[in-house]
């Protein structure tokens, strides 16, 4: 164990280049040809030293760091587990749990198929989003020209300009802080997690996804043999969610006093949809548990993916409503003050 602790201390920088992060199309393209390697009878050793060679920069460093991580002979579970921060806690948790199924290549595609609907959900919003953020940009600009042609001129036009664009900004990195943020909060809290189910167009699909993965994963775990126990608690780290966290955390001392699954997962209010627990009380009664599981991923993945899609497409046309409807604030504001002061050179003559 101490040689073992040795050969895992961090690499000198000046012997490995800096952990690159992964875009999720990069995501997809690594998962899908570890797939395929590994589906071809390769050894992931062999898989991830090929995709070293040949792959683009960002996936070969990666690969390179999983063929390293692999020759100090820790377990395909320990490997994926310690490829941070280029894998995220969502794949680190599926590959690590479904390492020890002998599903490996299920597991990757499975990802590789996930990470492109959200590339190309991403894609779809950041398109869509590209004219009413142009019309905000301009309006901002234009909506300031009197103060260029005011007596301040051209210092106080990008003064009051740029107080704008960087409170704008501003806004915007603290959204995109924040919010990875509380989605990894909501991965091991119950209370983070079901208030983010609650957010309109991504908390529906968020749970649906979570249900999914609890779903596959569980049934690779106890397909390959492994006890429920281990397999409940590596599906609830799957699904990165803070209820079936929670619900995993009180069910094993049910379960190690001889209560069935069916009987534990309704411990926690809301983990899970009621169709779904009657559906396992079901089959783990009828002994389908192998087919009925299966079928809950695969419906739930797709509920998912589909309110993704849909979320996708209506977030860039609600940014748009805002921004018209800031613009147009703006705009009425500016005439109702000129139209005050004209009033009041009137009065003054």
């Amino acid at each position: 164990m101490a040689r073992r602790v040795k050969e895992f201390a961090l690499p000198s920088p000046a012997h490995h280049p800096a952990p690159v992060s992964l875009s999720y199309r990069e995501k997809q393209v690594f998962f899908q040809q570890l797939a395929q390697l590994l589906r071809s009878g390769i050894a992931l050793p062999m898989a991830a030293q090929k995709l070293s060679r040949t792959s683009s920069s960002a996936i070969s460093k990666i690969s390179r760091k999983l063929h390293r991580l692999l020759e100090k002979d820790l377990s395909a579970s320990e490997a994926f587990d310690a490829l941070r921060p280029e894998l995220g806690p969502l794949e680190r948790a599926t590959l690590s749990a479904l390492a020890r199924t002998g599903r490996l290549d299920f597991g990757l595609q499975r990802l590789a198929e996930y990470f492109g609907v959200l590339a190309r959900a991403r894609s779809t919003m950041l398109q869509h989003s590209a004219y009413p953020l142009v019309i905000l940009h301009l309006g901002i600009l234009l909506l300031n020209v009197q103060i260029l042609v005011g007596p301040g001129g051209l210092p106080a036009y990008l003064k009051e300009t740029g107080t704008v664009f960087l409170l704008l900004y501003g806004v915007a990195a603290v959204l995109a802080l924040v919010i990875p943020a509380v989605h990894d909060l909501g991965s091991k809290s119950g209370t983070i997690d079901d208030l983010l189910r609650t957010v309109p167009l991504f908390g529906k699909a968020r749970r649906a996804l979570a249900v999914s993965r609890f779903c596959g994963t569980l049934d690779l775990q106890l397909d390959a043999g492994i006890n429920v126990i281990d397999s409940l608690t590596s599906a609830a780290d799957a699904s990165r969610s803070g209820l079936l966290h929670t619900l995993a955390r009180r069910a094993v001392p049910r379960l190690r006093k001889g209560e069935g699954l069916a009987q534990v997962l309704g411990l926690v209010r809301g983990a899970l949809p009621a169709d779904v627990l009657d559906a396992i009380l079901l089959a783990e009664e009828t002994g389908e548990l192998h087919r009925v599981l299966p079928q809950l991923q695969a419906e739930h993945e797709q509920e998912g993916l589909r309110r993704l899609q849909i979320a996708a497409e209506w977030l860039p046309r609600l940014l748009y409503f805002g921004i018209v409807g800031y613009l147009g604030w703006r705009i009425v504001s500016f005439y109702m003050d000129y139209l005050k002061d004209l009033a009041r050179q009137i009065d003054a003559l």
